[in-house]
């Protein structure tokens, strides 16, 4: 037994090195990852008069990938045969041939060369999160990398947007991400004349949202018009749509639930335009937007930078006055010449190259060509201002988009509108600071070259590094990492001659060191999976051949057996080239093809309770597991009682004496409920959190240094293993709603963290319990294994700083050192945890 005092020690000095590295962490990722330089400048300079429209119906349809409208480039986004390689397919639009609901209304259109509408591939940048497409669409800005963090709890917009300048002529219907950057309260009179918002995190619910959005749609419609509100009907309508990405995150791209929902808004977008054409009697001219805010990958999430992510897709349709003649049935396509051509020139000039990759898919789309162009998300606000006859936003770096302006007015002097869009980035750049390169003044090159580059540089100088932070927060890492070879354990191994110890020296290095190799990065959880293997191998060499020896190695055996077999069938593999993650791991694959109806959500609580009770040490700790699983496992998806039932029996574990094992075991079970539907990952999170003690138990033949680090291998190597890898698309958001009948930011980023990092939460505590009677080893093991986990941290924050002009920044190192910080706080609150509970 340790005394008070040197316990007291043990966490004296955990205290010191958290404050150093959470400091340190802090100002890195605060420096490297600023939110952009926005000036709250308003724009008051209109462009020269169009003929515009009178009113926009934008739907914005939640992660709208491009083969969900065009089904011909389903082989590229779903099989990610490369555009060029595809031959047209029609509307199947499949490798296998078979018919895949999809929106059928705008393709037909898009056929039709004298219909008076256009589609766009729609490209994002990144992050490739919600809240920050809102911003860009409605700013013409582009939001940098670390406000991602704010699509739970997102800031008001405090600069110039498209809805300022219409001044309450707009309305909201659906997420209500939307009233969160733009409030509608009483103190502030400048966005909107109506909203009916909607919480967007209920992900299992397909339905309400959009049914909402088109119960309240359908009759603004016919009300909000020049005849039934002369004075103030609404010229922007705002629809947004959340079934389709609440169907990738609950399922996958591909799942069958997400072609029923594409086709509920195929036909939705038939009963909008069908009113819009027939039964609205109005002398205005109304141009409908459906677009996407960002992709998916196959798996459903979103968030990174892969062209599933990023790629989304815009289409536009006019109505023109019921009162006009041109609003009959057009039989000629001269109408509409212009636009075309405008179109092949984009094509032809190739003036934005980041765009180019997607003219082969364009030739293989199954549309007619001249009615397919690409545009960044960013060029839609000033389109959209153009049209509504506002000033652009000041701080907007899109370009005018011309097919759209030509489709509402193929007579419209797009050289004046362009000069209109230049004059508005040169201000912008003067006001903010930015270099303006001389070719971009020179008359010689044509306005449209001149603002695609503008446009192009201020997009990518979107990250401001504010370098002496950088600096100091990567140094005060780099003091973090280097402060373990201080660490007497640590040293004693360096003095030793031990060859378990030297070899435990070199896989430590190595584990730190990798982190600055982005091809280990990607293959990290093969990397950490061979090490602890490794590990294992040594520990059964080493372990004694009399007493406890044997059953020592015995478990030893059936851990590496487990390991080596159960592991990757239930990790998630990693892809080289598209930075992202398999939809599902090959379990998960296996178990949907052969049992396509099982859904038993419990499967985790039930599972991680039998292994409990099947190692429990005595009978009343199993009469207690199985209480405790029966439980959780009634009040599973229960609102509330789903997590006060766990907890309640958790507290009733301190008024009895030797419940340790028991209350980290409900710990273990109430963070595997949190993965939803998602058996496979809930399991792995029961059976990983119930293992953890045999695994300690197995290994205390160890000395202290190879059986932290060991540890500190099988904590990743169970984040890797419940489906998790270091990127934000990974993320599961499900967990934020589970058992809550109402939206809680705080709660809900509680559950998510709990479900991403429960390993590394409560190690700490199941480290403890195994040493209930040796507990100033328990101590030492802990902090060696804080100590550990915070210097891969910090010398994974160091290497973002020397990284940070690196090709794959964002892809690779970024996401990396934002999942090592994460991981690295969770490493803090679990040991506070178990100084605290154990």
């Amino acid at each position: 037994m340790t005394s008070r005092s040197d316990a007291g020690v043990f966490h004296v000095r955990a205290l010191l090195l958290g404050v150093l590295y959470v400091c340190g962490s802090l100002l890195f990722v605060t420096s490297m990852l600023s939110k952009t330089t926005t000036l709250t400048n308003v724009s008051s300079n209109t462009c020269p008069t169009v003929r515009g429209v009178d009113q926009i119906i934008v739907l914005l349809v939640d992660a709208l990938r491009p083969d969900f409208v065009l089904p011909a480039l389903s082989p590229h986004y779903l099989d990610g045969v490369e555009c060029s390689t595809v031959s047209a397919r029609g509307v199947d639009g499949n490798v296998n041939g078979d018919r895949r609901s999809t929106l059928t209304y705008m393709e037909e259109n898009l056929k039709r060369v004298a219909h008076p509408s256009h589609g766009f591939f729609f490209l994002s940048d990144t992050p490739t999160i919600t809240a920050q497409r809102i911003k860009a669409i409605t700013t013409g800005t582009t939001p940098a990398f670390l406000e991602v963090g704010t699509n739970l709890n997102t800031d008001e917009v405090q600069i110039d947007n498209i809805l300022l300048q219409l001044r309450r002529r707009s309305i909201l219907l659906g997420d209500d991400t939307w009233l969160n950057l733009f409030p509608d309260h009483q103190g502030n009179a400048s966005f909107w004349k109506h909203t009916h918002a909607l919480p967007p995190y209920n992900v299992s619910d397909f339905d309400t949202n959009d049914a909402t959005v088109i119960a309240d749609l359908m009759p603004l419609l016919l009300s909000e018009t020049a005849e039934q509100a002369p004075d103030d009907y609404a010229r922007l309508i705002i629809g947004h749509l959340l079934a389709v990405d609440h169907v990738g995150h609950r399922h996958h791209a591909s799942h069958p639930a997400m072609y029923k929902k594409l086709s509920d808004i195929n036909e939705m977008l038939r009963n909008v335009t069908k009113r819009l054409r027939e039964e609205r009697q109005t002398s205005m001219r109304t141009l409908l937007v459906v677009f996407g805010d960002h992709g998916m990958t196959n798996s459903g999430d979103h968030g990174g930078d892969s062209e599933g992510e990023r790629d989304s897709f815009m289409y536009a349709e006019l109505f023109e006055s019921s009162r006009d003649s041109v609003h009959a049935p057009v039989n000629s396509s001269d109408k509409f010449q212009r636009k075309n051509n405008l179109t092949e020139k984009r094509w032809e000039d190739n003036i934005d190259e980041d765009l180019s990759r997607l003219k082969a898919c364009r030739d293989v789309a199954g549309v007619h060509p001249g009615k397919l162009s690409a545009v960044h998300q960013v060029d839609l606000t000033p389109t959209l201002a153009l049209l509504l006859g506002v000033p652009i936003p000041f701080s907007n770096v899109g370009r005018v988009i011309p097919e759209m302006v030509a489709l509402s007015n193929p007579d419209v002097n797009m050289s004046a509108s362009e000069e209109c869009n230049w004059k508005q980035l040169t201000s912008y750049f003067d006001e903010a600071g930015l270099y303006i390169k001389p070719e971009w003044k020179d008359s010689n090159l044509s306005l449209r070259r001149r603002i695609a580059q503008m446009s192009h540089f201020a997009r990518s100088i979107r990250m401001e590094i504010r370098r002496d932070g950088a600096f100091i927060g990567s140094s005060l890492c780099m003091v973090t990492a280097l402060s373990l070879l201080r660490n007497g354990d640590i040293q004693q191994v360096i003095c030793g001659r031990s060859v378990l110890g030297i070899g435990t020296l070199f896989l430590l290095v190595l584990r730190l060191l990798a982190v600055f190799a982005n091809s280990f990065i990607i293959k990290e959880s093969v990397e950490v999976f061979c090490l602890l293997q490794l590990l294992l191998i040594a520990a059964l060499f080493v372990a004694p051949t009399k007493g406890g020896g044997r059953h020592a190695s015995f478990l030893i055996v059936i851990l590496l057996v487990l390991l080596r077999v159960a592991v990757p069938l239930v990790s998630r593999e990693r892809s080289h080239i598209t930075h992202t993650a398999e939809a599902t791991s090959h379990l998960e694959m296996w178990l949907a093809k052969q049992f396509p109806e099982f859904h038993y959500n419990s499967v985790g609580i039930i599972l991680g309770a039998a292994l409990f009770v099947f190692s429990a040490p005595t009978m009343p700790h199993r009469l207690m597991g199985i209480v405790l699983g029966t439980v959780a496992a009634v009040c599973y998806g229960q609102p509330l009682i789903h997590h006060i039932g766990p907890f309640v029996f958790f507290a009733l574990t301190f008024f009895f004496r030797g419940m340790g094992p028991l209350r980290y075991t409900a710990l273990v079970l109430w963070s595997s409920s949190l993965c939803n539907d998602n058996y496979v990952a809930s399991a792995s999170i029961a059976v990983s959190g119930v293992l953890l003690p045999v695994v300690l138990t197995a290994t205390r033949h160890l000395p202290v240094v190879p059986q932290a680090l060991m540890l500190h291998l099988y904590m990743w190597v169970s984040f890797f293993a419940q489906g998790n890898q270091c990127l934000l698309n990974t993320v599961d958001l499900n967990a934020s709603f589970v058992g809550l009948p109402f939206n809680s930011v705080a709660l809900g980023s509680v559950f998510v963290l709990s479900r991403l990092c429960n390993a590394f939460l409560f190690a700490p505590i199941a480290v403890m319990i195994t040493y209930g009677t040796d507990r100033a080893r328990g101590w030492r093991v802990c902090y060696l294994l804080l100590y550990i986990t915070l210097a891969q941290s910090a010398v994974s924050s160091f290497n973002g700083y020397i990284q940070k002009s690196h090709l794959m920044f964002f892809p690779i190192f970024c996401p990396k050192f934002i999942f090592d910080f994460c991981i690295g706080m969770a490493a803090c609150i679990g040991y506070a945890l178990a100084a605290l509970l154990a």
